[in-house]
């Protein structure tokens, strides 16, 4: 197992209603391929529709959430219903990620049967992956995830996101970092789905 100390998302503090905004969000959009209306989240969390605006807004400036212009949650905790190079499909669920690594970890985290069609923006090679019960299966076993250094940014989805992505093997993926000077490290796909699943465990409190 590669050791994965000091790679994955930015740490920042949410508060204890931002978590519930977070995860109520990432369900509703889930459940309805829609975005998230903040009635809707007002409604399943409890919150005021003052708290909800306010925090979503901070979210929002985070780059932890995608807000739509007149308010509605388009994307949270990686789960988006803006079209990107990763398309996931969730039992019977579709939607998209912002980056490879929320892919996995959405599917392993649910134990869902599901699949994951991605495509490497550099290199233009597509990435196929089924998935039962939350495990990848069927899949080129010389794939990797590239997961960037956990780093300070001022957005999430702008600045880490589109620096995780699946590669054709461990040599092209570590090419592409040192030619443009990106830290982190290769993982297997069985790898990054354990890794991914951790991390969208403790978000979602399952």
């Amino acid at each position: 197992m590669t050791d994965d100390a000091g790679i994955g998302p930015p740490a920042w503090p949410v508060s204890a209603s931002q978590r519930a905004l977070l995860t109520a969000a990432f369900r509703l959009i889930l459940d309805t391929g829609t975005a998230a209306a903040p009635s809707q989240l007002a409604a399943m969390t409890g919150l005021t529709a003052s708290s909800v605006r306010t925090d979503l807004a901070e979210l929002a400036a985070a780059g932890r959430v995608r807000l739509a212009d007149t308010g509605e949650v388009q994307g949270s905790l990686g789960l988006t219903v803006i079209r990107t190079r990763h398309e996931v499909r969730v039992g019977q669920a579709a939607g998209h990620t912002w980056c490879a690594l929320d892919a996995v970890g959405i599917l392993g985290a649910l134990a869902s049967d599901g699949r994951i069609d991605s495509a490497n923006g550099v290199t233009g090679t597509r990435f196929g992956i089924d998935f039962t019960a939350g495990l990848p299966t069927g899949h080129d076993q010389s794939w990797v995830l590239f997961v960037a250094a956990n780093r300070e940014v001022t957005s999430v989805i702008d600045q880490w996101c589109p620096l995780v992505n699946f590669f054709e093997d461990a040599v092209t993926a570590s090419s592409w970092a040192a030619r443009y000077g990106v830290v982190g490290q290769c993982l297997t796909i069985e790898e990054a789905t354990r890794f991914g699943s951790g991390l969208w465990r403790e978000a979602l409190g399952i």
